[in-house]
């Protein structure tokens, strides 16, 4: 029951999912007229609807997305028309109906509207997402007219990636689509690309969304070292590792992207794993107020309180969960924490409470839940009160 630390595991259905780590190659693409943002009112409005529809599922949420806006987000400036078609034609393609798996991604998690941000000056619809596996993510849907006047999401900013998905796609779709025109020229200067190249990144691009993670990294190892050393391909190698059994060698690729993009903007999330992994507590919170400073959400307290939890510090712990559950009771996880904390501090009366909405409310099953590191207690708990 209770969700991996990772906070990059999980979610990868598809290759545009894993593009959600990778970097952006040049500025947005001119339009032919200007971009209308919706006022916070609509996004208010739109956000319980969007949320709604990904409890659903995918053919209820895909209709909220505009494909063919994403795709003219995605164009590098400057392509000849010949190429702009050729470029838009092949992202087309790429994303279907759903988003290259994008939509399902989001229906198999937990997807919930947390309110109007502001990125870049413009008002986005936020949300928290939840993979199954575990982990966590926002996402900043940006949410324009279109030409008919509608309101549709054309762009996402992520925070794993400290990006939008337009910025990822732009530099992958090179490789993607096996474009060796100005497009990866603007990419590698006068290094050459060879079509080899291409056919190396798709298929590591592919193994690193959703394939075997020692045969994704087994494909990273054997890119041309220039190919290696940009950070879209860095990024997709901890997406890789991040599937691994072995948690030693999830972390020293962590360790390894960290010193090869010092400063960059996904660290804190990506460092929040290695930290963790590696119980080095100061540092995690760390990670977490530095997420906090853009993201104040529920489930950041409930991540602290589980570090808590891990340190030791179950009386810390059990503050947290009761901030959690009094800003947002549904949330499984303030819930989870409050168990936790409450058996370290042998508190059996209120363990026994929180149990018992796990399992009225979340459908745990308590007997499976013992068998958990951390939850043994759990066994020997009293019964509920009538």
């Amino acid at each position: 029951m209770c969700h991996s630390a990772r906070v990059l595991h999980g979610g990868r259905a598809g290759v545009w999912i894993a593009l959600a780590l990778v970097a952006s190659a040049a500025g947005c693409q001119p339009r032919s007229r200007p971009v209308q943002f919706v006022k916070p009112a609509l996004l208010d409005a739109m956000g319980p609807r969007i949320e709604a529809a990904a409890a659903e599922g995918p053919a209820a949420l895909a209709p909220f997305f505009d494909w063919d806006g994403l795709a003219e987000r995605s164009a590098p400036a400057g392509l000849a028309l010949g190429e702009r078609e050729g470029f838009l034609r092949g992202v087309r393609e790429s994303l279907g109906a759903d988003g290259g798996g994008l939509v399902r991604a989001i229906t198999d998690g937990r997807y919930s509207y947390r309110g109007v941000a502001w990125r870049d000056g413009h008002p986005v619809a936020r949300f928290r997402f939840l993979p199954p596996a575990g982990g966590f993510n926002f996402h900043d849907l940006v949410i324009v007219r279109t030409d008919g006047g509608e309101a549709r999401v054309v762009d996402m900013f992520v925070m794993t990636s400290s990006e939008y998905v337009s910025d990822s796609m732009r530099r992958i779709a090179a490789f993607l689509l096996g474009d060796t025109s100005s497009v990866m020229a603007r990419i590698f200067g006068d290094q050459a690309v060879s079509q080899d190249d291409i056919d190396a990144v798709r298929d590591f691009n592919q193994l690193a969304a959703n394939g075997d993670a020692n045969a994704a990294l087994a494909a990273y190892d054997a890119l041309a070292p220039r190919i290696r050393q940009q950070r879209a391909m860095r990024l997709l190698r901890v997406q890789a590792a991040s599937r691994l059994d072995d948690q030693a060698r999830y972390l020293t690729i962590l360790n390894e992207t960290a010193v090869n993009l010092p400063g960059d903007p996904a660290l804190s999330s990506m460092m929040l794993d290695a930290h963790y992994l590696s119980a080095s507590w100061d540092a995690c919170l760390a990670d977490l107020t530095a997420l906090r400073l853009t993201y104040d959400d529920p489930y950041i307290d409930a991540f602290e309180g589980r570090v808590h939890v891990a340190a030791g510090d179950h009386a810390r712990a059990l503050a947290l969960a009761d901030r959690v559950i009094a800003a947002e009771d549904s949330l499984i996880d303030g819930h989870d924490v409050a168990l936790l904390a409450a058996l370290g501090l042998g508190q059996t009366d209120r363990a026994r409470h929180e149990l018992d909405r796990l399992v009225a409310e979340h459908g745990v099953d308590p007997a499976r839940l013992a068998s958990l590191p951390g939850y043994e207690g759990v066994a020997s708990l009293p019964p509920s009160s009538p």
